[in-house]
């Protein structure tokens, strides 16, 4: 029975009671005010459970909305981490081979050979070259048949290449007059050359 039907109940109780007796009366008019309170406060804590469940429907939305952006976020940063896992794998595969190169291997495709689960990237991209050297080696001293003769340069980008000398180009102010004269004769000759031919 709700907190109204009782009311209700009391109500017509009470008004039986009306007309029997005047301090009966008042009693019963006592009992009216204090059932219009409890009508009143049921009324107020309807109102406050509307409320509460209004906020906690705006939270458990929100909260929801947050849940999908946080998994969608989540499957784009797994995508990333796979690929530049990919990408880490195939910077490995080519220092191998640009080692093995080196080594002088016949074949590259025989860098599937050298275990390369334990070599990883570190956070600046570089890769720890005495590992995939000592691997390489390891490799070499197992089944020499697979190797050549060695390469003196290196194919590998992490590797140093010897810088070579850049012939010296002249600048014009920077020579004195006999230096002048001396390449603008050969630059005429090369271009009255050029110009009979």
């Amino acid at each position: 029975m709700t907190a109204d039907a009782s009311a209700d109940a009391i109500k017509d109780e009470v008004k039986i009671t009306k007309s029997s007796d005047d301090g009966v009366k008042y009693e019963n008019d006592k009992n009216l005010q204090t059932i219009e309170e409890f009508k009143n406060e049921a009324i107020s804590h309807r109102l406050k459970a509307k409320a509460v469940k209004a906020d906690f429907d705006s939270f458990k939305n929100e909260t929801e909305q947050k849940y999908k952006e946080f998994e969608t976020e989540k499957l784009a940063l797994t995508s990333k981490v796979e690929k530049l896992t990919v990408y880490e794998k195939k910077l490995i595969d080519a220092e191998i081979k640009a080692e093995l190169v080196i080594a002088g291997i016949k074949d590259t495709d025989l860098a599937k050979l050298i275990d390369a689960s334990d070599l990883k990237v570190s956070d600046d991209g570089s890769i720890d070259l005495d590992a995939i050297k000592s691997k390489v080696e390891a490799l070499k001293e197992s089944k020499p048949f697979l190797f050549g003769e060695e390469k003196k340069f290196s194919t590998s980008v992490a590797g140093k290449i010897e810088k070579k000398t850049e012939k010296k180009r002249f600048n014009v102010l920077d020579m004195n007059d006999a230096e002048y004269e001396k390449e603008r004769k050969a630059f005429l000759r090369l271009k009255n050359y050029n110009l009979a031919n």
